[in-house]
């Protein structure tokens, strides 16, 4: 993957209320979009409403978006809510419609294969969380992992 690619973009709920917000997302991060990193990055199924409701009742979150050819599942949730970057909890979750949620991995496949990838993406861009912090990973219905991480 060039480098100029991300690996992991921060969601914020007014781009997810617009159509072309992934777009513009992409396009404050990167500049010109190639269609094929746009394409990396559209949701699928429920994933732009799971996205949406989670900002929305949980301001808490910072929600970052994975590049879906990368194998960090579909999401990672950071909880803001320590002012201490080491001690945020960091959710990577997997969304399978109608599932229950399993925790740590199981029933994702090759989902998470390079989710401490994205992690570190994460840690060394922004600082948000801790260089050696590691994800709970989540896999199931988007309700219920809402419900499970709140």
């Amino acid at each position: 993957m060039p480098a100029h690619v991300p690996l992991t973009l921060r969601l914020r709920e007014p781009a997810l209320r617009r159509a072309d917000g992934l777009l513009h997302l992409l396009k404050t991060r990167l500049g010109k979009v190639r269609p094929e990193v746009l394409a990396a990055f559209a949701f699928k199924n429920d994933e732009r409403a799971f996205a949406r409701r989670l900002l929305e009742k949980h301001s808490r979150f910072w929600l970052f978006r994975t590049h879906q050819q990368r194998f960090c599942g579909d999401f990672l949730a950071v909880d803001m809510a320590s002012p201490d970057a080491a001690a945020r909890r960091v959710y990577a979750l997997d969304l399978k419609l109608g599932k229950d949620v399993v925790e740590g991995g199981g029933g994702a496949g090759n989902a998470f294969s390079n989710v401490d990838a994205a992690v570190q993406d994460v840690a060394a861009r922004l600082a948000v969380i801790d260089g050696a912090a590691s994800a709970i990973r989540l896999a199931g219905d988007g309700a219920a992992l809402l419900a499970r991480i709140s």
